[in-house]
């Protein structure tokens, strides 16, 4: 009943996202059981409330299988440590209190949702770029995504 539910639409994104973008075989399937996972989540359900069903790999066995995210974290610190140095006092205070905001809320597991407007010129890459590196400097995840390709561009990982 589940699977009849999602699975057609779900296996065929994954496996197109599969096609498309390179991914493999276990990729596809395992995305498909996250994508259930989440939809389930909405009903107060998981894929352990059914018997028999195949779970979703942990995200420690994922980087055995995703050499993207295996690729996303592994970076050279000491790079990351001398861009922060080299960059964080170059911010003005305004800038510099957005990044420690937003990074304690990343720092301390928080969710929140920022927006950084400004005219053009006034440093908002910047700002994202040294958000980004301080993210990935202190062991998390960090990927720029923009609007416009333009941007996406500009951002370090974009």
């Amino acid at each position: 009943m589940l699977w009849e539910t999602y699975g057609d639409d779900m296996s065929h994104d994954m496996w197109h996202q599969r096609i498309t973008n390179g991914g493999t075989v276990d990729d596809a399937y395992n995305n498909t059981l996250l994508l259930l996972e989440a939809k389930l989540a909405l009903t107060n359900k998981s894929l352990h409330d059914f018997l028999k069903m195949p779970l979703a790999l942990s995200l420690v066995k994922m980087l055995h299988v995703n050499p993207q995210l295996a690729a996303k974290l592994d970076y050279d610190r000491d790079v990351l440590h001398g861009y922060i140095n080299q960059n964080l006092p170059r911010l003005n205070i305004c800038q510099e209190t957005t990044v420690i905001t937003m990074f304690n809320v990343v720092a301390q597991g928080e969710g929140a949702v920022f927006f950084l407007d400004g005219p053009g010129g006034s440093g908002k890459t910047f700002v994202y770029n040294v958000l980004y590196t301080l993210v990935q400097r202190h062991g998390h995840v960090a990927i720029g995504v923009a609007s416009s390709s333009i941007t996406a561009l500009l951002l370090e990982g974009g």
